[in-house]
This record gives structure tokens, sequence and C-alpha cells, in this order.
């Protein structure tokens, strides 16, 4: 939304110009071409900003219905009955994140902003083949085979119902 906006347009600018103050000069190879890829990143999110993409980005491999799984999948910690704790509690604010960019693309209809057809579609695709995922399929129920044998009986319970109230309608609802 518009808050989460904001904050983010004064946290890119104050990396870009914290980075812009550090000269590249006598860094390492490796450093340099961090530099340069930070530099590229800050530069393409406040780009972002000018041309409005919450507005109509739609993307099968940036959309919230992939990067949401994937960084689930990659990275989020299953050692404790705690960490999958989180998982539940991430898999309950799904519904609010998915409002959120649906009424951005909204807006974005309002403005006049569209993404391209091709993404479109394939997100569209996208979502059916989620859509007709079995929930011990997913990757919220493969996520908790990382946790300790002894905790799993307890947690596939709430996240299978995490899948089914909270995940799945939020798939649906973009569909």
């Amino acid at each position: 939304g518009e808050a989460g906006r904001v904050e983010s347009h004064r946290e890119y600018e104050r990396l870009k110009n914290a980075l812009l103050g550090t000269s590249p000069q006598g860094l390492s190879p490796e450093d340099t071409v961090s530099y340069g890829v930070m530099l590229s990143e800050l530069n393409r999110a406040l780009d972002g900003e000018r041309y409005k993409f919450w507005e109509w980005k739609v993307d099968q491999m940036e959309g919230p219905q992939s990067w949401i799984a994937t960084s689930v999948a990659t990275g989020q910690p299953m050692k404790t009955a705690e960490d999958a704790q989180a998982l539940v509690v991430r898999m309950k604010s799904i519904p609010a994140y998915f409002a959120s960019y649906i009424a951005n693309l909204r807006e974005g209809l309002r403005d006049g902003n569209v993404a391209a057809r091709v993404p479109v579609e394939k997100t569209i695709s996208q979502l059916d083949e989620l859509l007709k995922t079995k929930p011990e399929d997913t990757v919220w129920a493969k996520v908790v085979l990382k946790l300790p044998a002894n905790i799993q009986p307890a947690v596939l319970p709430q996240v299978m119902a995490a899948v089914d109230t909270h995940v799945t309608p939020s798939l649906q609802e973009l569909r």
C-alpha cells in the first residue's frame, strides 16, 4: 500500500545515498561488482516507483504466488516448534498481502495501467496449476518435512488448515 511504498522509498534513497557516499575506488574486484549490482538494484527499485510497477506488475516468476512459496521453500527456518509457528503466522498474513496486491492492480486498471498479455496468461496458467495441487503436495506441507520428526505431527494439521483457509483462497482471489 501507499504507506509501505513511502517507507520503502525512504529506505531505497537512504541506501543509495549511503552507497554513493562510498567510493568504489580501492575495492576488490568482487566488491566492485557488488557495488555496481547494489546501485543497479536501488535504481531499478526507484524507477519502479516512478513507473508505478505496483499497478501493473503481474509476473509468473516474481508475482506473490511464486516468490512467497519460493522464499518459504528456500529460506524458511524449520528447526524448531517456534520456526513452525512463525510459518503458520506468515501463512495467515497471506490474505492481507494478496488483497493489497489485488487492490494495487485494480488501481492500475483505473489509471489505465495494465500488465502485458503474456505474463498475465502465464500467471493465470500458473495459478490454475497451484490451485489443482493437493494441500499435502504444496510447498507449505513439504517444508514441514524439514522439521525434526517429533515436531511434524503437531504442526502439519496447522499448516494444512492454513493452506485451506488462507493460502488457497488468496490464490483463488488473485486468479
